[in-house]
């Protein structure tokens, strides 16, 4: 009984370190990316709070782009790089049947010519399966 519960809180102890440490990179790589973008703080957090993409807007584009990138989720091109994708994710405590299910759903995306449109239609159906804090936003 008590391996078990030493086990759990190793577990357990892991995982929160692991969310932690993905909420401090987080809020580092999207004050680089909002710099790179060019994007203001007034539509970073609107961006935050709405979670609606303005394909319209070529700073939200390439800012979502850049922290895609930077997390080495996709490569410059847009490919999905899904074993780093599910690395990501197991670490910061999302289920495996819940990932398989993210990752099935989102590879049937329309994909279009443009990588940051790509990127944009990645975001917005991982934020249909995934928990928010999980995500690059």
């Amino acid at each position: 009984m008590r391996y078990i519960l030493l086990v759990f809180l190793v577990v357990f102890v892991s995982e929160a370190v692991s969310k932690k440490d993905w909420k401090k990179s987080l809020v580092k790589m999207q004050e680089k990316c909002r710099n790179e973008s060019g994007m203001d703080k007034e539509a970073l957090e609107k961006l935050k709070k709405s979670r609606v993409v303005d394909e319209s807007d070529e700073k939200v584009l390439k800012f979502i782009y850049c922290l895609a990138v930077d997390n080495n989720f996709i490569d410059k091109k847009g490919n999905l790089k899904s074993d780093i994708f599910r690395k990501h994710l197991k670490d910061v405590g999302v289920k495996e049947e819940t990932t398989n299910k993210a990752i099935e759903e989102c590879d049937k995306i329309e994909k279009p010519e443009r990588v940051l449109l790509l990127t944009i239609r990645y975001y917005e159906c991982y934020a249909k399966y995934l928990p928010a804090e999980v995500l690059i936003m």
